[in-house]
């Protein structure tokens, strides 16, 4: 029988799970009384700071990141340089503590003073260290008398140990297009799930679309090009109440897709094709903006050039390997030819095409020479019993149309570097208990990942599952029989549809149980959420199994 979350009443973004975890003992002992750290006097010439909530990220097991930015007037566009704060970097308290087993006063562990800093939007990043492992938290901050709603947060186990884990991934929230159902089913949860992974488009980059699902929902600027108009978009995602409640659930592990800065960009080629020069600027706006907003163990970037590829463990059980897909790619090949199905795919406008010379060459990279080795000896060289990727665009192959000799696909993934992908696989082939996360098509998936997923041949190396987007929508209209045609003619597609949701991960050292989540309703906020296919990776046998 299906799962089912269904809505219990509308949310409130105060409102966390209680924890059902018991406390790890911890040094320095808790105490309802610690020796405090005083609360900085702030001069406050500002109303309610905390309106796009706290966030947390990239746990290890002894620390965390804490996140908040302080913005009193997030949408004024008067006010966009610094959303209603002073041109000044303003202290900020924070304080982290455990929860007791019988719902008694929280014990505070730790407590301290940041700076929002003016230059960075007045966001806040606290590395909290000194923390037990695989332990939950609560946290917030204080600025003068204004005090933010509560975050939950936990840290990962120590090295060696393998606990069981729990995870969830999701992609893709424009929000014209739909509600944040998935993201108030995965706040229901609670602590059931251990981490969340956000593969990218977090924010869509565009002005208000005529066509919107929800036109309520609408942007509320022209297609934005410069820092104060991506800290503005931001601002307007964050104060959806289900997203900020799912932020102050549990802890956050994120990368970038492509509408954090613009469509279907590649390295330093837009999607318009405009000068490096101004495009350049453009991107370190955009880095910059995205740095503000997450909660993210990262330096602040600098310039329009900035490593966020990273790794972080869940003991000895998990190695996430987080990359960037963006960046450092080659531009999408362009000598692919359209194939029309009449009747079903009409428009040669839309972004599919065959796989040429172009995509063929092992040459065109997408990920960058220097993050494919990183990735390479990072993955081979991990101790831990699952590897996992966890990355924007689907890497698994995607055949469209039916009879198409070479392959017609979609350019902007992993299939328009088809060369590339050979090469890089070849690399991995021995990489065991190897996993890829995925999402970006606004579709979901489940499939072996084979050297070359075009030739039967050739081995696999890994499972991947794609996630069906939070809200953005699938751009055609698309049939059960045509999803089914499309499922046949790839065989190493085990599961193919274009629902939104997210997907959940249960996790031990025997096996990965996966779930799709689907939403009923994705123009209701309070549509139930099913989960409709699960699937299993067993240990030491690469690529799917079964329920």
């Amino acid at each position: 029988m299906a799962a089912v979350v269904a809505p219990t009443s509308e949310p409130d973004p105060t409102a966390v799970p209680q924890s059902t975890a018991t406390p790890q003992p911890t040094e320095p002992e808790p105490t309802t009384e610690p020796t405090p750290t005083p609360e900085p006097v702030v001069e406050v010439d500002f109303e309610e700071p905390f309106t796009l909530g706290v966030a947390s990220g990239d746990p290890t097991e002894d620390s965390v990141i804490l996140w908040t930015r302080l913005a009193p007037d997030p949408h004024n566009p008067d006010k966009a340089e610094r959303n209603g704060m002073p041109d000044r970097d303003i202290p900020v308290f924070w304080e982290i503590a455990t929860s007791t087993p019988d719902g008694g006063p929280d014990l505070v562990l730790l407590q301290g003073e940041a700076t929002a800093s003016a230059a960075l939007g007045h966001s806040v990043h606290v590395d909290v260290q000194g923390l037990p492992a695989d332990t939950w938290f609560v946290f917030r901050f204080i600025v003068g008398p204004y005090r933010s709603a509560p975050g939950r947060t936990r840290t990962m186990p120590s090295a060696g140990a393998t606990p069981a884990l729990t995870y969830a991934f999701s992609s893709c929230q424009r929000r014209d297009a739909g509600a944040y159902a998935a993201h108030r089913a995965l706040v229901e949860r609670g602590d059931d799930i251990d981490l969340f992974f956000w593969l990218g488009d977090y924010i869509y980059e565009g002005g208000p679309n005529a066509a919107a699902a929800l036109p309520d929902r609408q942007h509320d600027s022209p297609e934005i090009e410069n820092l104060p108009m991506y800290r503005n978009r931001y601002a307007l995602y964050k104060t959806d109440p289900h997203l900020q409640a799912h932020h102050a659930t549990r802890p956050w592990i994120v990368t970038w897709d492509d509408h954090e800065l613009d469509n279907d960009y590649a390295g330093e080629t837009s999607e318009n094709e405009d000068e490096p020069g101004p495009f350049r600027g453009r991107r370190a706006a955009a880095y910059q903006a995205w740095y503000e907003h997450m909660p993210v163990r990262l330096p602040a970037p600098d310039s329009a050039d900035w490593q966020i590829y990273r790794d972080v463990r869940w003991g000895d059980l998990a190695h996430f390997m987080v990359l960037d897909g963006r960046q450092y790619r080659d531009d999408q090949p362009t000598d692919g030819n359209f194939v029309p199905v009449p009747g079903v795919l009409d428009d040669p406008s839309l972004p599919i095409r065959t796989i040429e010379a172009e995509a063929n060459d092992p040459n065109r990279t997408l990920l960058g020479r220097d993050q494919e080795d990183w990735l390479v000896n990072t993955a081979s060289g991990s101790s831990a019993q699952w590897k996992v990727l966890a990355q924007p665009v689907f890497m698994h192959g995607l055949s469209i149309v039916p009879g198409a000799n070479p392959p017609m696909t979609a350019p902007d993934t992993w299939d328009g570097y088809h060369g590339n992908r050979k090469e890089l696989l070849g690399r991995m082939v021995d990489v065991e208990n190897l996993v890829v996360l995925s999402g970006d098509f606004h579709s979901q998936s489940a499939a072996d990942v084979r050297v070359d997923p075009y030739d039967r041949s050739t081995p696999i190396v890994a499972a991947e599952f794609m996630s069906g987007a939070i809200s953005s929508q699938f751009p055609i209209p698309v049939s059960d029989s045509l999803l089914n045609l499309v499922a046949a003619i790839n065989p190493h597609i085990n599961h193919l549809g274009t629902a939104n949701g997210f997907v959940v991960c249960e996790v031990n050292t025997d096996e990965m149980r996966t779930g799709f989540w689907s939403v009923t309703d994705v123009l209701d906020p309070n549509s139930i959420v099913v989960e409709t296919s699960t699937y299993k990776v067993t240990a030491g046998t690469p690529g799917l199994d079964f329920f």
